[in-house]
């Protein structure tokens, strides 16, 4: 049976939480922030996500053999950080858009993106 291995190392953000792995649709176990975890797969090759709305990655096709490494998206997780902290210095109904486009971009900006370690 062939493995595959994934590795998480996405820093502050997210660190106290253990993120589930699914393999071809199914969880297979989770992963703390900094740990590394071999999985048995079934085949050449799985897809695999890590994470549960809004913070996972998108699909990824992984090799036998391969690292998978999860990393923040810095650029993601700014602007929806900056949308916040903006919403701060207004008041009203301009707050309440700032707000609401930030959660709005929560669940469609992925936080988190996993890709093939070299």
């Amino acid at each position: 049976m062939s493995e595959i291995k994934v590795k998480r190392g996405t820093g502050f953000v997210g660190i106290i939480g253990n993120f589930p792995i699914l393999i071809n649709g199914q969880k297979v176990g989770t992963i703390q922030n900094g740990d590394e975890a071999v999985f048995p797969i079934e085949g050449e090759e799985a897809v695999v996500r890590v994470g549960a709305a809004p913070m996972r990655t998108k699909p990824v096709t992984v090799k036998a053999g391969q690292t998978l490494l999860v990393e923040t998206n810095f650029t993601n997780f700014s602007s929806c950080l900056g949308l916040l902290l903006l919403g701060l210095f207004f008041g009203g109904l301009v707050r309440a858009i700032l707000l609401l486009l930030a959660m709005a971009l929560m669940f469609l900006l992925p936080f988190y993106s996993a890709r093939i370690e070299e």
